[in-house]
Formats: C-alpha cells, sequence, structure tokens
C-alpha cells in the first residue's frame, strides 16, 4: 500500500502540472483526464486525495452557458441617430412594430413596461410580486393614454410579514410612458430613452438615482378603444358633454376690416364619429357671420376623416358641403406630414357651386422653447392656383398667400 505522505507528493506534482486556465479553443471538445495509479490505495485515502485536489476547481475558467451566450450575440446596441423623436421630444426606437389595433389618445392600454439604468432592471411589471414571496408574476400595466399619469395605480396583495394578504401598490411607470404609447399598436415592443424631466425627476426610484437619465421598455399587449356614449349619459346633451369647453377664438382677415368671434363645439357620438358645431360673429356688424353644422367620421387606422354637413350665411343661404381630408407621415412620429384635403359645397337643388382642394406639408417643432410649440404649414391650392404658408405658436395662428390676402387668430 502506497503511504499517505508519497500520495501527498504524487498530488502535488499532479497539481504543478495541470493548465490554470482552459483556452477557447478546448472549450469546445470534451476533457477526459485519468488518474492512474501503480500500487491500488484505499478507499479512506482516495477521500483523502479528492478532498484535497479541491482547491484546484479555482484554476478552472468555466464557458458560459449557451443560453447566456444566445443572449449575449442577440443584443443589439441602436446607435442614437436611428432613435425618432416623439411627443415633447422624447427619443424611442420600434424594435417591433406590432399588427394589432392601434393606441390613440384617450384608448386604455394593458402594457409590460421596465425601466433600466446601466444594465439594472430598476422597475418592472414581470416582477409583480403576488400572493407568496417566493414566486414572481409578470402583472401587466393598465392606463388611460394622454391621462395624468399614477391616477389608476391599483394596490394588489401580496405575502408580508404581517400576514399573507396585505396590500401592495403596483409599479409606479414614469410620466413618460403615458404618451409615448400613443401611435403603437398592439405586439409591439418601444425602447424610450427618458431624461429627469419625464421620469422621475430629482427624487429618483429604486436603482434609478435623482436626475438620471433611463431606458424605457414598453410592450403594448391590449387595446381598448373609448367607449361609445350611445347611452344616456353620453347623449349630446349630457352634464359631460354641456360642460365640456367649448374653442373660442378671435379672427380678423383682410377683406372682412372687422373682428370675428368663432365658436366650435364638438359631442361625441361613439369614439370614431362625431357631431360639430361652429359659427361666427360679425363685432363690426353685430350679426353673426354664418352657421355649420357637421358630421365627421374618422378612419384612425387611414389618418383619413370625411365630413357632411349643411352650411348658413347670410349671403348665400343654405348650402350642403362634403370635406375630406388624408395625412401621410413623412416621419414616423408625425414630425413631418403631408396631407391632401378637398371640399365641395352645392346649393339647395344640388349644383356645385365651389370646389376647393389642396396638397400641404406640415412640420410640426415641438418644444421650440420652453412650454412653445411650433408648426410651419406650405401648401398649395390647386383651384385657385396660389401657394399659401401657415405659421402656429400655441394660440396664435397666421395665414397668407401670394396673392396677399392674410388673416390672423387668437385661440381663447
Amino acid at each position: 500500500m502506497a503511504s499517505i505522505s508519497s500520495l501527498h507528493s504524487w498530488s502535488s506534482n499532479q497539481h504543478s502540472r495541470l493548465p490554470r486556465i482552459i483556452s477557447e479553443a478546448d472549450q469546445s471538445r470534451p476533457i477526459n483526464q485519468f488518474v492512474a495509479f501503480s500500487v491500488p490505495i484505499s478507499r479512506r485515502d482516495a477521500s483523502i486525495i479528492l478532498l484535497g485536489s479541491l482547491p484546484l476547481t479555482s484554476f478552472f475558467v468555466l464557458p458560459p452557458s449557451s443560453s447566456e451566450a444566445r443572449e449575449r450575440r442577440s443584443r443589439k446596441v441602436i446607435p442614437l441617430e436611428e432613435y425618432s423623436t416623439g411627443p415633447e421630444g422624447l427619443k424611442f426606437y420600434d424594435i417591433e412594430e406590432g399588427k394589432g389595433p392601434v393606441a390613440t389618445k384617450g384608448s386604455t392600454a394593458q402594457v409590460h413596461f421596465d425601466c433600466r439604468y446601466r444594465s439594472i432592471t430598476a422597475i418592472s411589471t414581470r416582477e409583480s410580486k403576488l400572493l407568496a414571496g417566493n414566486r414572481s408574476i409578470a402583472q401587466p400595466y393598465e392606463f388611460k393614454v394622454g391621462s395624468t399619469p399614477g391616477k389608476e395605480r391599483k394596490r394588489e396583495f401580496v405575502d408580508n410579514p404581517n400576514g399573507l394578504f396585505s396590500a401592495q401598490a403596483a409599479p409606479k411607470p414614469p410620466p413618460a410612458m403615458y404618451y409615448i404609447v400613443e401611435g403603437m399598436k398592439v405586439g409591439g415592443k418601444r425602447t424610450v430613452i427618458v431624461p429627469p424631466e419625464a421620469g422621475y425627476g430629482q427624487k429618483g426610484m429604486n436603482e434609478i438615482p435623482p436626475g438620471a437619465t433611463f431606458e424605457l421598455n414598453i410592450e403594448l399587449l391590449q387595446v381598448t378603444p373609448p367607449p361609445e356614449e350611445n347611452d344616456i349619459s353620453g347623449s349630446f346633451f349630457s352634464r359631460g358633454n354641456l360642460l365640456r369647453k367649448m374653442e373660442t377664438s378671435l379672427r380678423y382677415a383682410t377683406n372682412s376690416r372687422s373682428l370675428k368671434i368663432h365658436a366650435k363645439e364638438k359631442f361625441p357620438v361613439n369614439s370614431k364619429t362625431r357631431l360639430q358645431l361652429h359659427g361666427e360673429l360679425d363685432t363690426g356688424a353685430g350679426v353673426p357671420s354664418y352657421f355649420c353644422a357637421m358630421i365627421r367620421h374618422f378612419f384612425h387606422e387611414a389618418s383619413t376623416s370625411l365630413g357632411v354637413g349643411l352650411h348658413y350665411d347670410k349671403r348665400e343661404k343654405l348650402r350642403c358641403l362634403v370635406r375630406g381630408k388624408k395625412k401621410f407621415p413623412v416621419i414616423t412620429d408625425e414630425v413631418v406630414t403631408f396631407n391632401i384635403k378637398g371640399r365641395c359645397d352645392f346649393d339647395q337643388d344640388f349644383v356645385q357651386r365651389n370646389a376647393k382642394g389642396a396638397a400641404e406639408f406640415d412640420w410640426n417643432i415641438w418644444k421650440f422653447q420652453k412650454d412653445q410649440d411650433v408648426r410651419l404649414r406650405i401648401g398649395y391650392e390647386m383651384f385657385e392656383k396660389v401657394p399659401y404658408l401657415q405659421i402656429r405658436e400655441n394660440n396664435w395662428t397666421f395665414n397668407t398667400n401670394l396673392k396677399g390676402k392674410w388673416n390672423v387668430r387668437f385661440d381663447l
């Protein structure tokens, strides 16, 4: 039988011959090492040898698992110049476009979201813990697109040392999520660069420090359009609609030489149709200039609207009119759009009286300065064959054309 001291000496010699690091070239093929003893050893001595060789494992660098390697290879670094610019100047990139319904303002959306700061997932709906602390359940977040952030946060029941059914608030999303989801399709995935003013500000949240910019990943799961207002509570003259703010503006044009007060009210029929009433009062003459009632239908998926209605004024009496508009986004976030629109008026005998048609470009500049949005519109009126220009800044709108006509409007 070999002595213990000779076995320890042999183990040290074998230890010195082992490689410190397994090269990457050798990782792909299995390494089988056999230790042969020239003399028989007992089970007790073999156990001592195995225990003594445990420190050898610290010299090996194990290759990463195949799943981790695949994840690293699939990770894509998106250059900043490939990001689009959305509302409030947010930078976003659509990883997957989606094929379902579109999230519009006022619709109810269900999403999964993750807030990542320096590769750390600080906040996530995929890690909401429910009922038992030893399991994580992905719980979608539901909110109304374009609503005030935080009002719909729910409290869920989770495992707690004080009792199995104590309440805990759902993850708090950043304010940016409430408007950056608009325009996404169900099944779509979007990543957003969120600055502090659209995120968690100077307070921070979890691992996100105060004043930090982080990455927001959103997956749109479901969209529910606004409920159709076809019951008594949604009727034209319900309390909610009567209290709705009326759009009022002051207008002045070169051909009228008097200030006019314009008012417009919109009554929703359903999520895609509304009744629109508007009229104008001539302050110089002290009488109404015109009154118009129109039904407008919106095809949101096609960015198209169609309207039919009646128009009455003191000169041409009652007229029928049809109007339509189609918008083509030049940039995905609709910063620049190309629009075509037309209108045709008929008298009471349905004889064509007046037709208008135009093609135009809109350039929307969000946050031109602090609390200031600007829109530039350049178009061409096809029937009158004259180019025109519109400049809009918050409440002010100025229109002019090459024939020298102009008007100005201020929204109250």
